[in-house]
């Protein structure tokens, strides 16, 4: 069996089912990407970096982090609203 994803809870979900690997880009590095698979799932949240990188709305990039566990939520329009 083979499975990819990006969700935490579907990695904890799939890890008794499934050796975990992952790739990992450095977002702060233009053009950064290795192409080495490492062993365990990822833990990084490079996505939500990407997305502050590629200029979402520093809002946006607040409360995923803060869904991530990484942060708190945006002051204005906060993830609790």
């Amino acid at each position: 069996m083979l499975a990819t994803t990006h969700d935490v809870e579907l990695q904890d979900y799939l890890g008794d089912r499934c050796a975990l690997y992952h790739f990992q880009e450095n977002p702060d590095m233009d053009g950064y990407f290795d192409y080495v698979l490492k062993p365990g799932s990822a833990t990084a949240r490079n996505a939500i970096r990407l997305l502050e990188r590629i200029g979402f709305p520093g809002e946006v990039v607040a409360n995923a982090m803060y869904y991530a566990g990484r942060g708190s939520p945006a002051i204005e329009g906060s993830a609790n609203a």
